[in-house]
């Protein structure tokens, strides 16, 4: 599941709230236990932990827009997982994970300079029974003919979903729905700034011994050859459950 979690560190500067990384230990779980919240997740960022794959330096900060996710550099190709445990019921079987995200300003797939956003990536997973359903969407913005649309595949890893996206810096929509079901995961649709894919691909779920009950929301932000940090920022956070 996850590695061994630091105890978090917050500071609070008026009504704004921020969450600080270690330079060292790049792992640090929420300040607070799991809810049952399924609306507006972005809040509070006390509820938010990370964890970095490869060196870097991160943090989080609540502002007016919404949750501002920091990648604030370190190795090339590092990444840093933002996510939030939720209680949800044992009886869920099927979801809808809506949220919108601020994309900066980039080059694509690194024409003229080094894109500062290597790949955005956004989850949702299940842990039940000592088993983990995982739905995951990535959106790659270099190393493909076009910035586009992944899905994780625990067998073979990202996969092409046919759907080519340049994501402009601003805001973007994204909602991502699926269901538990006999052969695993399966990822029934995405829609991408209000126009709908249909999917319908299941992938296997996965072994996880000793995990609980749980559920999370991540986000993750993946670096650049170059080490460089960006800034993400999510807003309207919403997650329908059956």
């Amino acid at each position: 599941m996850y590695s061994t979690l630091a105890a978090a560190i917050a500071l609070v500067v008026g009504a704004t709230a921020t969450v600080v990384s270690d330079p060292i230990i790049c792992d640090r779980g929420p300040a607070q236990v799991p809810a049952t919240s399924t609306l507006d997740l972005e809040h509070t960022v006390f509820d938010w932990g990370g964890y970095c794959e490869g060196w870097s330096e991160w943090s989080m900060t609540e502002t007016v827009a919404g949750l501002r996710l920091d990648h604030l550099g370190g190795e090339p190709y590092s990444n840093v997982h933002f996510y939030r445990n939720l209680s949800t019921p044992s009886s869920t079987r099927s979801f809808v994970l809506s949220m919108e995200f601020e994309v900066p300003a980039t080059t694509f797939n690194n024409a003229g300079a080094p894109s500062l956003v290597q790949a955005l990536e956004f989850t949702f997973s299940r842990w039940a029974s000592e088993t983990r359903h995982e739905w995951a969407i990535q959106w790659v913005n270099v190393g493909m003919a076009e910035p586009g649309y992944r899905y994780w595949d625990p067998r073979f890893g990202w996969i092409d979903t046919g759907i080519d996206a340049t994501l402009s810096p601003g805001w973007h929509r994204l909602e991502i729905s699926g269901q538990i079901v006999s052969g695993g995961a399966k990822l029934r649709s995405i829609d991408v700034d209000g126009k709908l894919y249909r999917l319908n691909i299941t992938v296997p779920s996965t072994a996880a011994p000793g995990s609980g009950d749980i559920a999370a929301v991540a986000v993750q932000l993946d670096g650049n050859s170059q080490g460089d940090g960006y800034s993400v920022t999510v807003r309207n956070v919403d997650l329908a459950l059956r």
